[in-house]
């Protein structure tokens, strides 16, 4: 029987070591496509083969032809009790069992947990505000005004710069950074953003358009009757 697996297997590997004049020799695993593989019920455990449909490689346990992968299912993962101390009690037990998101489900593996922490983290970083951006209210509009919302972020996240425009008013500013701190902080692309505003003084603004590349179309319709006025805009991560 162990001729007859090495019949079937033989031609791939002499057609895999067929090289060109000069070529530095090199050895491979029997090849085949996955049904011809797993066809073959009569290998010793431990036989390999590489699967050329597949791209993977197969081991034989004994009985079955196995993938080698790196996925695992729930039975493959261990028990939340031994292995994290998931309610921070200083102990790794049968208390850590818990449920993690709120569900009604318990929790029970560590699979369990990454499903259930995954939408959670997913959001986790992908919301947040822009750097604040001063914008003269003192004058009512006569025609439209614009903000490029995307660039103000970009111009404050490049500590290179102190200065930025603003309807064509240059604006002065000071940045800072620790002593070892690169001069540009990472940022996110125009097109990686969504833009939004959740809030605008309506007294004082009325606001127009807002582009899918962050562009800001407003009007100034009122003075603040105050020092202080508010608009704000959030960024999110598509």
């Amino acid at each position: 029987m162990r001729l007859l697996i090495l019949s079937f297997l033989f031609p791939y590997i002499v057609a895999a070591q067929v090289l060109p004049a000069g070529a530095t020799p090199v050895s491979g695993l029997p090849q085949g496509t996955t049904a011809q593989i797993t066809a073959v019920t009569t290998a010793l455990q431990g036989f390999m083969a590489y699967s050329t449909d597949e791209r993977i490689i197969y081991y034989y346990d004994g009985t079955a032809w196995i993938p080698f992968t790196d996925d695992q299912t729930a039975a493959e993962v261990n028990t939340i009790a031994s292995s994290i101390d998931l309610n921070g009690d200083g102990a790794v037990n049968a208390a850590d069992i818990i449920d993690v998101d709120g569900d009604a489900t318990v929790d029970t593996t560590l699979q369990d947990v990454v499903e259930a922490i995954t939408p959670i983290t997913s959001k986790a970083g992908r919301v947040f505000y822009p750097p604040s951006i001063e914008i003269d209210a003192s004058t009512i509009s006569t025609t439209n005004e614009t903000i490029n919302l995307y660039q103000q972020y970009a111009n404050q996240y490049d500590l290179t710069q102190n200065s930025t425009v603003i309807n064509g008013v240059t604006v002065n500013y000071q940045t800072a950074k620790s002593t070892s701190a690169p001069n540009n902080i990472p940022i996110y692309t125009a097109a990686e953003l969504d833009y939004y505003v959740t809030f605008a003084d309506s007294s004082v603004f009325n606001i127009i358009s807002l582009s899918d590349t962050g562009i800001l179309t407003y009007r100034i319709v009122g003075t603040p009757t105050s020092d202080n006025t508010l608009i704000n805009v959030v960024f999110v991560v598509r």
